[in-house]
């Protein structure tokens, strides 16, 4: 049977909608192509943290350099000065509050 008839013929009773090659995303979506970090709360509440070195950012240097990015980003969303994130961060350096428990 060649193939485009038997693409013609479905099983008893089964009925195939069309192939979508490419859906448009739901607005305020997008594609996460090259992760390096990716920071989520499971569904009991536990952040779950996932580190994707690349070429990029292939060491612990190079991440440290988005960890203090990541700072500014922080003050600059709360509308808070830089010095006021970096100090919440050294006090969770100092006494962590959460175990690592699921290291990437």
């Amino acid at each position: 049977m060649g193939e485009a008839k038997r693409r013609e013929q479905s099983g008893a009773g089964e009925r195939r909608g069309p192939v979508l090659q490419r859906e448009t995303p739901p607005p305020g979506t997008f594609r996460i192509a090259n992760p390096l970090v990716i920071m989520f709360a499971d569904e009991r509440g536990e952040v779950i943290c996932h580190i994707h070195p690349s070429e990029h950012c292939p060491t612990h240097e190079t991440y440290g350099l988005l960890i203090a990015d990541l700072v500014r980003h922080v003050g600059r969303a709360f509308n808070v000065s830089e010095e006021a994130v970096w100090e919440w961060v050294d006090k969770e350096r100092g006494h962590p509050t959460t175990p690592i428990t699921n290291p990437s």
